[in-house]
């Protein structure tokens, strides 16, 4: 398991507290998530139960009698399937409530189909995946070491030589967020940093032997 998985989710949703408290934060499922699975018959059996599934299944069959737009997803539903997070069948499930074809109970679970709830390590990890505590707290100890790259670039043309100088933090090898980049031309004052400057003037001075 990757600490810096963990630590990038502590940064991006300004995760503070213990280590159990952020592991409890990462796990809650507090995500909710489209599922644009089709669902047939069998699909709806198989998340609702049979019970369920039986008494949603007849009342859909019921109702068709009277709206063909119902015959039509009922078609669906025994062929190709519908998608629960579709904004249509979300709405025509609320119509239904409303109109007393299926109950509150039957169409929250519906929708428990279409949308899921995930938690934010799940959206990271994977579907069923838990961070504990103990891994928490190691990403919480865990100090990258910290170096330092400098990229230098420079073009002289006749009118005098232009300067790039970019010093890039390292955080166990790999580039961090923290770089600072010096742009320096003719007729510009140097940089204000000491140390910049000095490199800068010293390049400028070396490339000033080459004839352009």
């Amino acid at each position: 398991m990757s600490l810096q998985l963990v630590k990038d989710l502590i940064h991006q949703h300004n995760l503070t507290g213990t280590a159990q408290e952020i592991a409890d934060a990462l796990n809650a499922k507090t995500e909710t998530v489209a599922n644009d699975e089709l669902y047939t018959v069998a699909g709806i059996i198989q998340e609702l139960g049979p019970d369920m599934a039986r008494q949603v299944i007849a009342a859909f069959e019921a109702a068709t009698a009277a709206d063909p737009l119902l015959r039509a997803v009922y078609y669906k539903i025994t062929s190709t399937g519908i998608s629960f997070s579709d904004p249509d069948t979300v709405a025509m499930m609320d119509q239904l409530q409303a109109a007393g074809v299926l109950t509150a109970d039957q169409v929250q679970a519906l929708k428990g189909i279409g949308f899921r709830s995930k938690s934010k390590w799940e959206l990271a990890a994977g579907d069923g995946a838990v961070v504990d505590a103990n891994t928490v707290a190691a990403a919480l100890n865990d100090n990258p070491t910290i170096s330092r790259q400098v990229l230098v670039s420079a073009m002289r043309q006749e009118s005098g030589t232009s300067i790039t100088l970019v010093i890039q933090e390292l955080a166990d090898g790999k580039p961090s967020g923290n770089r600072q980049t010096f742009v320096w031309r003719p007729g510009q004052a140097l940089p204000d940093d000491p140390v910049v400057s000095q490199v800068i003037s010293s390049i400028n001075q070396s490339l000033s032997a080459i004839e352009v």
